[in-house]
């Protein structure tokens, strides 16, 4: 009996693979081809020196090199797809590896004379429960149940996040604790950022909002040590390091030992994945992207320009704000926990100011924010509440490389803002953070020439 000629695509993937591992021991001649994308060469190294077997590597998508390549195919089983519809940044390449791939596959083997099989997975069954599936059942379409179990146990987290921060509200405010946790609890910041956008940096907020009350309650180690900890959580937190220390230690031994404190997190957490990851780990905090975002402008005319200079005004922001504590604390231990967190609020908005923001972003700055709020913010309460909407003014630009405020939803309904009230609601919001960060520095030099005198 002849041998049939059998073309597999997306052989390298898990489904090719074993597809092949079966044909070859029926003593099938098979062709396999892959761009090695998303399959591993390593799951048909074993076959490489079969005689039976053929490994070609190529796109699917170009029929011209697949006819090239492939002169002759009794049998074409397609396995080249990609499954992460899910996911918004590969919708487009996951639509033309699939749709695209079947086509060009479809006029090879009607060039070819060959015939095609097509598989599947479950989806195309849509959310019907009558298991198992079989091909002459009904598509029964709807929505599914599982997926608000599984948005349930998303945001379960973040439920538990909130918890906590309401539960450190209580303690840290008292009597005032229902005014500060509606603020926070109902603050556009975290509706949108985290319970619409589904950011995990309400753990992060936790953390800081911990930060917060270990300071206001003089356990400065803890603050420390927490502080370490949401380093781990999100970057923007290695700022704060070298404040918390000068300003919260008095002499040597005391800011060597919250040094140390901060730094444990980073040594017994970050060291050992460091280690086991071979250095991948710390591509979070050093990748391009991160770097990218750190020197970028904000404005796009004489961009390198304005990305210097923002950055030398982060730079001197942070400088003069530790300057001061380098070699002796002035602040007397009652008010070093005030000072720290005023300092920390101080370089945030800085950094707000001068680099990308979108709206979940400010959620690392959201905990000072409110916190200042209830000691009572150096400006009127109606420019928080305007810079807040500010936030969200410059974020409706969803054409915008980075996320926009509706990002969540198809960019064709989104709203479409003007492109230079989008510009003017950015440049407003860097110098609202500006001026909020000059109004905190200098009610701290007023208080501390108060003392002074």
């Amino acid at each position: 009996m002849k041998k049939r000629t059998i073309l597999i695509t997306g052989v390298c993937g898990c489904i090719g693979s074993h597809l092949l591992d079966e044909l070859l021991l029926r003593g099938e001649r098979v062709i396999g081809v892959d761009d090695l994308s998303y399959g591993k060469l390593d799951n048909v190294r074993n076959h490489l020196k079969n005689p039976n077997f053929r490994f070609i590597q190529l796109d699917v998508l170009d029929t011209g090199m697949l006819l090239r390549k492939v002169p002759h195919a009794d049998v074409v089983l397609h396995q080249a797809s990609l499954k992460k519809i899910g996911e918004s940044q590969r919708a487009v390449p996951t639509l033309m590896v699939n749709a695209m791939g079947a086509e060009s596959v479809l006029r090879f083997a009607k060039t070819r004379k060959s015939k095609v099989v097509i598989s599947s997975t479950s989806d195309v069954y849509g959310v019907s429960e009558k298991l198992p599936f079989n091909e002459a059942d009904d598509c029964v379409l709807g929505a599914s149940t599982a997926i608000f179990r599984m948005l349930f146990w998303m945001k379960a987290s973040y439920l538990l996040a909130e918890a906590g921060i309401v539960a450190i509200l209580w303690r840290l405010f008292g009597k005032d604790a229902r005014k500060a946790a509606t603020i926070w609890l109902f603050s556009p910041i975290v509706l949108y950022g985290c319970y619409v956008f589904g950011q995990y940096r309400l753990w992060t907020a936790l953390c800081l909002w911990a930060v917060i009350f270990c300071a206001e309650k003089g356990k400065n180690g803890r603050a420390c040590a927490l502080l370490g900890l949401t380093c781990l959580l999100d970057s923007f937190a290695l700022l704060l390091l070298a404040p918390a220390v000068l300003v919260l230690g008095a002499g040597f031994k005391e800011r060597a030992k919250l040094a140390a404190c901060a730094a444990a997190p980073l040594v017994l957490i970050l060291l050992p994945l460091a280690v086991h990851s071979r250095g991948y780990v710390l591509h979070a905090y050093y990748s391009p992207v991160v770097l990218q975002m750190a020197t970028q402008s904000i404005f796009r005319t004489n961009a390198e320009i304005v990305a210097k200079a923002s950055k030398i005004v982060l730079v001197g922001t942070w400088l003069a704000c530790i300057a001061p504590f380098v070699f002796r604390n002035p602040v007397p231990p009652g008010r070093r926990a005030d000072v720290f967190l005023r300092l920390s609020l101080a370089v945030l908005l800085t950094l707000h100011a001068t680099s990308t923001t979108h709206v979940h972003y400010f959620m690392w700055t959201l905990p000072l924010f409110v916190w200042l709020m209830m000691k009572g913010e150096p400006w009127p309460r109606a420019l928080s509440w305007i810079y807040f909407v500010l936030i969200f003014a410059f974020n409706l630009d969803t054409a915008s490389a980075g996320p926009g405020l509706f990002y969540p939803f198809p960019q064709d309904v989104a709203w479409h803002v003007p492109g230079k009230a989008v510009a003017g609601s950015r440049l407003l919001y860097s110098v609202a953070s500006l001026y909020f960060a000059a109004k905190i520095l200098l009610g701290l030099l007023k208080r501390s020439d108060a003392r002074a005198a």
